[in-house]
């Protein structure tokens, strides 16, 4: 139950003028109630296999509860302030991809968790007892900066949930609306969307997020 005054440093002026609006239709409801879901930074090296009978083989060893236990082990005990929250095995044909997340705590994590990947790597490729012909620190299913149903479902970073309802009297003083025309809109935006291919239809924030950062 706190007010929050969040600066924003942008030379865009309608991108002030959008985010104000929202902020005071939100604060005039009440505010906007959220919740951390888990906070989890992301790499996945990926491991080549000539054949599926060998990924196979690698799958089944690295998706074993105790090799998974002694990969969070050696990542603690090598990595400084780096706790391993999950690790995800997922078969594409000849490849395996071994996602790892991590708390990196207070700290963005980018290089923290690389370095765990790195270590990750070096332990499979000492103790798997088949050979990796070929590997590396990353194979795409981690997809970066992108977005991804992967980050959507599962989280990437810190992951949260908010709740806020607006009353309909609200919308249309200062949003200058009505819900159903804001609902019509955002179904025929998605339908676009799908229609000329579109991989998401979503609130474009990086330039939001941009200005907030420099602020």
């Amino acid at each position: 139950n706190k007010d929050y005054v969040v600066p924003l440093a942008t030379h865009e002026g309608a991108l002030l003028a959008s985010y104000d609006r929202g902020a005071k239709a939100i604060t005039q409801a009440g505010g906007a109630t959220v919740r951390i879901k888990s906070r989890s930074m992301l790499r996945a090296p990926v491991f080549l296999f000539p054949n599926i009978v060998e990924a196979t083989e690698f799958r089944r060893y690295v998706v074993n509860p105790e090799t998974k236990q002694k990969i969070k082990d050696v990542v603690k005990s090598t990595v400084s302030h780096c706790e391993v929250t999950f690790v995800r095995i997922f078969q594409t044909d000849r490849k395996v991809h071994v996602s790892i997340g991590i708390d990196s705590e207070d700290a963005s994590g980018q290089t923290m968790v690389t370095y765990a990947a790195d270590v990750v790597m070096e332990y499979l490729r000492d103790n798997y007892p088949g050979k990796i012909p070929e590997m590396y620190i990353e194979g795409g299913f981690n997809a970066g900066k992108r977005v991804s149903v992967m980050h959507t479902l599962l989280g990437k970073g810190t992951a949260v949930v908010v709740d806020c309802v607006i009353p309909k009297e609200i919308v249309k003083k200062t949003l200058h609306s009505t819900p159903y025309k804001l609902q019509r809109f955002q179904k025929m935006h998605s339908r676009t969307n799908e229609f000329i291919g579109g991989i998401s239809c979503t609130a474009h924030v990086a330039n939001g997020l941009a200005a907030f950062y420099l602020a």
